[in-house]
């Protein structure tokens, strides 16, 4: 799903074609999954804890469908809020096969955090392996060409960044989880560096805080203090990465 925000060739007609079908495709895949689960006993209906969520959200999807009355391109800006109307239709079979998995198999070992953790590792891969094999298409030149950011023309090197930010999060979990956490250690660590290359000043922020949160609800003072200790000490030389 996150490769369909992907710009897979400067041809903008076939960019577009190959990011309408694999999102609608994976929507439909997610879809099936969710009749799968169903099939084995879930019941597919539940109460809305949050109703605001969805009003908002039909809100927001129909001042889109307004704004289009007044769209330099309505054929475009028309395709535009498909695809956030299908992002929004993903996003609640996604989450919902979850949820079902979680009420009515509580022993299932599938978990949000672990899937997409995962998941944006092996996207960052294709980034880190990309950067050695095709370095202008991987890379951005900034600033005149003085400097140079991951995602290149591929991805938005701010998106890139936000995506790492999500993978960090999510396999942060998997340190609680897991008895051996060497390999999930060098995720982190590699995915730390790909945020580090995008050179996103606003998702290293957000790391921060999410690193202070997980370090909050530890116990071990000692670790505290090491954290703590080490993210002022590496403040300066990602301030002189980054700037």
């Amino acid at each position: 799903m996150v490769a369909g925000f992907f710009t897979w060739s400067e041809n903008v007609a076939i960019t577009r074609v190959i990011k309408v079908f694999t999102r609608i495709g994976m929507t439909v895949a997610i879809y099936f999954v969710h009749q799968k689960i169903v099939n084995y006993g879930a019941i597919s209906s539940f109460k809305w804890n949050h109703v605001w969520a969805p009003i908002l959200y039909v809100s927001y999807l129909l001042l889109g469908l307004a704004s289009i009355m007044w769209s330099t391109d309505p054929g475009y800006s028309s395709l535009q809020w498909v695809m956030t109307l299908e992002s929004f239709v993903f996003a609640f079979y996604f989450m919902k096969c979850f949820m079902l998995l979680d009420e009515y198999f509580p022993g299932h070992p599938i978990r949000f955090y672990n899937i997409m953790g995962n998941t944006v590792f092996g996207l960052i891969m294709i980034f880190i392996i990309g950067m050695y094999i095709d370095q202008d298409t991987f890379f951005r030149a900034v600033e005149g060409g003085t400097d140079f950011r991951l995602g290149g023309y591929i991805m938005n090197p701010n998106e890139l960044g936000m995506l790492t930010g999500l993978g960090l999060s999510c396999l942060i979990f998997d340190l609680y989880r897991k008895p051996k956490k060497f390999w999930t250690i060098l995720k982190v660590a590699i995915i730390l560096w790909a945020l580090v290359l995008t050179k996103s000043r606003s998702s290293l922020v957000g790391f921060l805080l999410i690193v202070f949160f997980h370090i909050r609800r530890s116990k071990s003072t000692g670790l505290k203090l090491a954290v703590y200790g080490l993210t002022i000490a590496i403040i300066p030389v990602m301030i002189q990465t980054l700037i």
